[in-house]
């Protein structure tokens, strides 16, 4: 099985350790919906 495809252009600003924190919650919030 392949992930969904992803949503392109979700560009996270800002510094790399707060681009990481998004990220992380991005994938958090994701991973609650599946």
């Amino acid at each position: 099985l392949e992930p969904p495809p992803r949503p392109k252009g979700r560009i996270i600003e800002g510094e790399p350790k707060e681009a990481a924190k998004e990220l992380v919650k991005l994938l958090h919030e994701e991973a609650k919906v599946l």
